[in-house]
């Protein structure tokens, strides 16, 4: 403290200091609960599951980082050798049905085997809690056995936890339209928020007896901790005349010591399993949370290297044989990553066999089980061997519960398998005499039939004419199967999403096309079946243009009476509609009870005329049917004076 007044002063000096306090968020949001299931496509394919997560769901993290997606990566058909590629995308805005603007696109992976996998976002994304935040994860489906998408048991919650697109995100959809009512195990990560400032410490001082132009030093004694902080001083002497320099404040950030070593992993994390297949590369990757930058230092078979400050290094692939690994991460400060990750692995052929696999006859893929019958025939497609470098294939089984394969058979053509439950297994040799891995697949090679479904109809047969029925008709299936005690029956009407079976049916007017088939508790699935069932209940609709309630002379129309009064002779017109279903068939004219002209079933509109001697009343009568039978009649009375 300084006195630049004339003369001697006694002054007060307060110290303030105040924390910079982060109301930070570290939160997963999410909907789904722990992983229960898996979903895959039934063939090759694109395709994308999404979460939604709305302004309900975002409000209390607006303005934190989106830093980090959590994904359950589900079943694969050769855990060992598959591996994934997963793309994370993520859009903002959008409807309640469909994203908007894709805003990020990364590929991770490889990912290999079944479990969670996190996703470091390279560009945090800063949440804006006004608008939608879609996350999808896509995956390249390699179809029939593999279920990459992990799901939960459910219930979906609606409109957020369950969407799908297959066609490249023009089109939405969601998993319970599908009967499957689980959520998507896709997880976001949110940290981050609002900064304020909170009041920590506060001390006051007296300097006494401060003559003009001495300068005396006051010490404040502060606990500091790592932090950012505002540091604030201020002197008060009552009546300043220059209070501008009787304050000082400062922004100070206090660190720790950086004494932590940087932390670096290997990528497949199943290498240190001592295998890696052919053609997977490598990658190593450091994080150090306390350090401006760090190198990932390597060593491969004894060949040193020096990876770029803060970027992970890709060593690529391997040969085929023996190598080894030794890895570890050094920071700004010399602080060296101990023990080094040392990991040695062998470097083997992927499954060049299972592409190969065919089969002759009924086949079916059932929860993960290959379901044929004994004549189904089990082959290897030669070309394909080839091209994988594939030059001779060894196969054997054994019943479930079985260990050891009872015997070892070189595959030269062809082969069936008895009736029973089996664990096939197989393996090839490839042109430089590498074991490919044994690849074990399971079979139920069944004898029992199909169901066969009936379909009843009530009317048993049209009630109609040219094969209609004109009344509603009741539909029932009864289903047969001799080897099987629980049969589930399917159909579809008109095209529409296939339904099970459970109480009969009726179909109103309409030509309809029902499909139907059943399946029993042993995957034996019949044929599909189609009946073409024609309905129609509605009769034709008579409208008589002419004659109507007046008096017509020589054809003409004059004055409205209350019946028809004819002089001379008259045109009688009639139009004729059929609005439902099966078209008209014929329309006839009487006149008093007896026919006069019989008109096609194109003739949409009936003229005749009648110029004949008439004295008194005549009866006019029109009668149409329809295809199906069905009868309309129209009936009217005239007075006639025709000489």
């Amino acid at each position: 403290v300084k006195n630049y007044g004339v003369t001697t002063e006694t002054f007060d000096v307060n110290c303030s200091i105040w924390e910079l306090v982060s109301s930070a968020v570290a939160d997963w949001v999410h909907y789904d609960g722990d992983n229960a299931n898996a979903i895959g496509l039934t063939s090759p394919g694109t395709w994308e599951a999404a979460i939604r997560l709305t302004p309900t769901e975002l409000a209390p993290y607006d303005g934190a980082n989106l830093t980090t997606i959590m994904w359950h990566q589900g079943y694969e058909a050769n855990p060992d050798t598959d591996v994934y590629n997963p793309t994370v995308k993520i859009y903002a805005g959008g409807t309640s049905d469909h994203p908007g603007s894709l805003i990020y696109n990364e590929t991770f992976g490889p990912t290999s085997g079944t479990g969670w996998y996190n996703f470091t976002l390279s560009t945090p994304i800063t949440i804006d809690a006004s608008q939608d935040l879609w996350i999808s994860i896509e995956v390249d489906d390699p179809g029939s056995g593999y279920y990459p998408q992990g799901v939960d048991a459910g219930p979906a919650v609606d409109g957020k936890g369950d969407w799908l697109s297959m066609d490249g995100g023009a089109t939405w959809d969601e998993l319970q339209n599908y009967g499957l009512d689980y959520n998507w195990n896709i997880r976001a990560f949110v940290e981050g928020g609002v900064t304020t400032y909170e009041l920590i410490y506060y001390d006051e001082q007296t300097v006494t007896n401060l003559a003009p132009g001495e300068e005396r030093y006051v010490e404040f004694t502060w606990p500091a901790t790592p932090g950012d902080y505002i540091i604030n001083v201020k002197t008060l002497l009552p009546g300043d005349v220059d209070p501008s320099n009787d304050e000082k404040e400062i922004n100070v950030t206090i660190t720790p010591a950086d004494i932590m070593p940087p932390t670096s992993w290997i990528v497949p994390s199943n290498i240190v399993n001592g295998i890696l297949h052919l053609g997977v590369p490598v990658k190593i990757y450091a994080r150090d949370e306390d350090s401006l930058w760090y190198e990932i230092h390597y060593k491969v078979d004894g060949i040193e290297g020096v990876g770029e400050h803060n970027k992970p290094v890709d060593l690529g692939t391997f040969s085929l044989g023996l190598h080894t690994i030794e890895y570890w991460a050094i920071d700004t400060l010399g602080n060296e990553e101990y023990p080094h990750h040392v990991v040695t692995f062998y470097v083997t052929p992927k499954d060049g066999v299972t592409p190969a696999l065919d089969f002759d006859g009924y086949h079916e893929f059932i929860d993960g089980v290959w379901h044929i019958s004994p004549d189904t025939k089990i082959s290897f497609d030669e070309n394909i061997l080839a091209r994988n470098g594939i030059t001779s294939v060894y196969y054997g089984y054994h019943t479930e519960g079985g260990e050891n394969v009872t015997e070892w058979m070189q595959y030269t053509g062809p082969f069936t398998m008895p009736s029973g439950y089996y664990h096939l297994l197989y393996y090839g040799i490839d042109k430089i005499g590498y074991h490919t891995p044994t690849v074990v697949i399971r079979i139920m090679v069944e004898t029992s039939n199909p169901p066969e479904t009936s379909i009843i109809l009530d009317p048993a047969v049209p009630d109609g004419n040219n094969g209609w029925y004109i009344s509603n008709v009741g539909v029932s299936f009864v289903a047969s199967d001799g080897d099987s005690n629980h049969v589930t029956t399917y159909y579809s009407i008109d095209g529409k999403e296939w339904q099970q079976y459970t109480h009969p049916l009726t179909l109103g007017d309409g030509v309809h096309i029902i499909k139907y088939y059943s399946i029993d508790e042993n995957g034996n699935k019949e044929a599909v079946k189609t009946k073409e069932i024609k309905v129609d209940i509605y009769a034709p609709v008579i409208t008589v243009e002419k004659p109507k309630n007046y008096l017509y002379i020589f054809d003409r129309e004059i004055i409205p009476l209350r019946k028809p009064v004819i002089i001379g002779s008259i045109t009688i017109k009639a139009s004729i509609e059929d609005p439902a279903t099966s078209g008209i068939d014929k329309s006839t004219l009487y006149i008093d009870g007896t026919p006069r002209q019989t008109f096609e079933s194109s003739i949409e509109c009936i003229e005749w005329q009648w110029n004949e001697f008439s004295f008194g009343y005549h009866t006019i009568e029109i009668k149409a049917m329809d295809k199906a039978g069905n009868e309309a009649r129209e009936e009217m009375e005239a007075l006639f004076f025709n000489l």
